[in-house]
């Protein structure tokens, strides 16, 4: 009974320190992305939008967040808020909730 005992406490200690030895492996590889940094949007019909532009500057793989709402009425779409979670949005006299 005492010999299984440690081989199993034995076996749990081995697998825990070869998992703790590839999460700080894998975590040490991963790519720190570079400062964010605000932006501004120019909509087709010459409209800006500089709130809540963020560009994230990653390498090969740069991206931005739009504030989407804001871009459909720089489009000329409405947009109704109903509630804090529920948009009315109407375009070309169809209208979607």
């Amino acid at each position: 009974m005492k010999k299984k005992t440690t081989l199993c406490l034995t076996g749990f200690i081995l697998v825990f320190i070869i998992v703790g030895v590839f999460m700080f492996t894998w975590n040490r590889n991963k790519e720190v992305p570079a400062p964010s940094q605000n932006g501004t949007l120019i909509i087709n019909n010459g409209a800006e939008i500089t709130e809540n532009v963020v560009i994230h500057f990653i390498e090969n793989a740069s991206y931005a967040d739009l504030p989407f709402t804001e871009v459909m009425r720089g489009l000329g779409i409405t947009v109704d808020w109903i509630d804090s979670d529920v948009a009315a949005i109407a375009y070309n006299d169809e209208k979607y909730i």
